[in-house]
């Protein structure tokens, strides 16, 4: 840390202002392969409430729809706070969308599930960020199972772990841990020893894995959403506004994966190292 001077803070705040217009410049260049997919994926998440569907009034889907919300909101925030620099910012929204993500998979998707909500006095989730990536993991596996022309299919347990596995990489930004935070004291560093405690958009290169791996997993979770909430619905497959929203939905998928393997490289300055889940393979942010 370093003394900034008396007066110095004088304008800081309103400088900010050109600092992030600045960053979104730089920014929307260097996360542009994902640009396309994210905004594809907002789109048919959108679309997929109001697709044609006779059990779109079923009480189940206004629920997993609250949630589903939710998750969009959160990947617009996450997208935004990249532009402008916040990176640990967007991860901290990045792990909350996490959770509305795979609740809605769940509500969506699970028998039981919206009944177990309802019975929640407090109106909380009556599962933690562990048991909500188990549930959903066995939904996924379940249904690969019924899938006859499924060739892949997954593995319980290492979906699950390799799920949650991103959830306590985003938590490592969300909570206060030396190993996060030490790195973001980095983007306003005047010398190797000093650094001074403002906010600032980080624009480091060394932080680009970083962004692109929050990215990566917040497009991803929230595809899972969308996905499932459509599935239930059983939407009447021949319609044009189906096909439309089975094009953006496929046609994301591949960009983004594309753009993980592009940019999601190099060593990631901090991990889960040390924990029972630091085995995760940057290739299984994506579960398909």
């Amino acid at each position: 840390m370093t003394d900034v001077g008396k007066n110095l803070p004088d304008g800081l705040w309103d400088a900010l202002d050109s600092m992030e217009a600045s960053a979104h410049l730089q920014l929307s260049s260097d996360l542009s392969p994902f640009e396309k997919p994210i905004r594809m994926c907002y789109e048919a998440g959108v679309m997929a409430p109001m697709l044609p569907s006779n059990r779109s009034q079923d009480s189940t889907f206004g629920t997993a729809g609250l949630f589903l919300k939710r998750t969009l909101n959160d990947l617009r925030a996450v997208w935004v706070l990249l532009l402008k620099g916040y990176t640990s910012q967007a991860g901290s929204v990045a792990a909350s969308l996490y959770e509305n993500a795979l609740a809605t998979v769940v509500i969506s998707r699970s028998k039981t599930a919206s009944s177990e909500l309802q019975r929640s006095s407090d109106g909380e989730l009556p599962w933690g960020a562990q048991e909500l990536s188990k549930k959903a993991a066995s939904i996924w596996v379940e249904e690969q199972k019924q899938n006859e022309a499924a060739n892949n299919g997954l593995e319980y347990e290492k979906t699950w772990r390799y799920l949650y596995a991103t959830y306590k990489w985003l938590c490592q930004i969300k909570h206060p841990t030396l190993k996060s935070t030490f790195h973001d004291s980095e983007a306003t560093s005047l010398e190797p020893t000093s650094y001074v405690v403002m906010a600032a958009p980080d624009l480091r290169k060394e932080n680009l894995p970083v962004k692109c791996a929050i990215a990566a997993v917040a497009f991803s979770r929230t595809h899972d959403a969308i996905s499932a909430f459509a599935q239930t619905l059983n939407p009447d497959r021949k319609k044009e506004s189906y096909k439309d929203f089975e094009r953006r939905m496929t046609v994301s998928s591949k960009e983004a994966l594309d753009a993980a393997k592009t940019l999601v490289k190099g060593n990631l300055p901090f991990t889960i190292r040390g924990s029972k889940f630091e085995t995760v393979s940057r290739s299984r942010i994506f579960k398909k």
